[in-house]
């Protein structure tokens, strides 16, 4: 069972998100009113992940997160916001959070994305291989399993974990933002799945990409991945084989009236966790670039 530390003012607000962590035994809780608290209580619990309250004016904030991201690299941040995406938000995400829910609808995105982080955590902790890459390409075609999603992160993230200056924020940020684009490609693409099943609930969003998966043409569709490793950057392209879409009409994932609903989210983590993101003019082909510090030095 994972180990959450959860960091909120609220005592009240504590309490519900600890219920919906807690229920069916989904995770054990330990809890923090403060930044302070926090670091006091990593050091001493070790949790797996933190899920923190992001407050408004984010000044004390930042410091505890660089502080956090500075003593333990590994531990991944998730960023709980009851405002639409704003600034606080963006600047959080770079510094070092890996993902964010929103509080207007904690129980649709919670335990849903504390699962995807945990998955993306766990496989960088495996020992690293060391040794020097000039070029590496890789492909994959892979069927619409969503089983297949997890250990395939993994391994395209084991290979841009060897390039100098991948740290381990990069890594897990670059994690999530590819465990987003395969799930868009299978479940949106191929089985052509809408986001605005999931407003309905987690459980109608499922049974559809089930029933699809097993019916012509869903099933024979394929997602294809393509991995292009240099020492300067890593290039992931994903295509999948659905009818497409105009990429213009994407709404703004940052707008305020956008942040609650379930279609754009990943598109903003995608957005900022990578150097450059660009679809085709089809819409069925995704380009992720995570450009690298020369020589390995983020100074």
């Amino acid at each position: 069972m994972p180990k959450v530390l959860l960091v909120n003012e609220s005592a009240s607000d504590r309490r519900h998100t600890a219920d919906l962590l807690q229920r069916n035994g989904k995770a054990e809780v330990i809890y923090s009113g403060s930044g302070n608290e926090a670091l006091s209580a990593i050091e001493r619990l070790s949790p797996d992940v933190v899920l923190a309250a992001l407050p408004a004016q984010g000044t004390d904030f930042f410091r505890v997160l660089q502080d956090i991201h500075f003593r333990y690299a590994s531990l991944p941040i998730i960023l709980m916001t009851a405002e639409a995406v704003t600034p606080v938000l963006l600047k959080a995400l770079q510094q070092g959070a890996v993902s964010f829910v929103p509080k207007t609808n904690l129980g649709h995105y919670l335990a849903r994305t504390l699962d995807h982080v945990l998955k993306v955590s766990r496989t960088g902790r495996r020992q690293r291989l060391v040794g020097y890459l000039c070029q590496s390409e890789s492909s994959f075609s892979l069927e619409n399993d969503p089983e297949l999603i997890a250990p395939m992160v993994a391994h395209l993230q084991e290979g841009a974990a060897r390039l100098k200056g991948m740290d381990e924020t990069m890594r897990m940020q670059l994690c999530v933002a590819l465990h987003e684009g395969l799930l868009n490609a299978m479940y949106h693409g191929n089985l052509e799945v809408s986001s605005e099943l999931r407003e309905a609930g987690e459980a109608a969003f499922i049974a559809a990409a089930e029933q699809r998966r097993r019916s012509w043409p869903h099933r024979d569709r394929r997602v294809h991945v393509k991995a292009t490793l240099t020492p300067s950057e890593a290039v992931f392209v994903i295509r999948d084989e659905g009818p497409g879409f105009n990429p213009e009409a994407i709404p703004d994932p940052t707008a305020p009236d956008n942040l609650s609903k379930a279609s754009g989210r990943g598109i903003l983590l995608m957005r900022t966790f990578v150097d450059d993101m660009r679809y085709s003019t089809t819409g069925n082909e995704l380009t992720l670039v995570k450009r690298l510090p020369a020589n390995g030095d983020r100074s």
